[in-house]
């Protein structure tokens, strides 16, 4: 899917699905990690989000790493890698 292109929204049917990037929170203990810069396509309708699997994976990974405490970070930039506590 390039820029232009356009996908049915498997939430409302339009023909409106565009890629672009959302903010994805992972939440654990009271505690919110913001991945920022996170890959989707979204809807210009309705403005839902879809995931691509591997996107999918990568929030998994990064949500097990925080559970173990093995990434201690407030912000991440999903395309860069790079987390702070910001």
């Amino acid at each position: 899917m390039t820029l232009n292109d356009t996908a049915p929204c498997p939430a409302c049917g339009e023909d409106a699905l565009r890629p672009g990037t959302i903010t994805f929170n992972l939440g654990r203990e009271g505690e919110t990690v913001r991945v920022e810069n996170v890959p989707a396509r979204i809807c210009d309708a309705c403005g839902d989000a879809s995931l691509s699997a591997e996107v999918q994976t990568r929030l998994l990974t990064l949500g097990e790493l925080i559970a173990r405490g093995a990434l201690n970070a407030s912000v991440i930039d999903f395309s860069t890698g790079e987390a702070s506590r910001a």
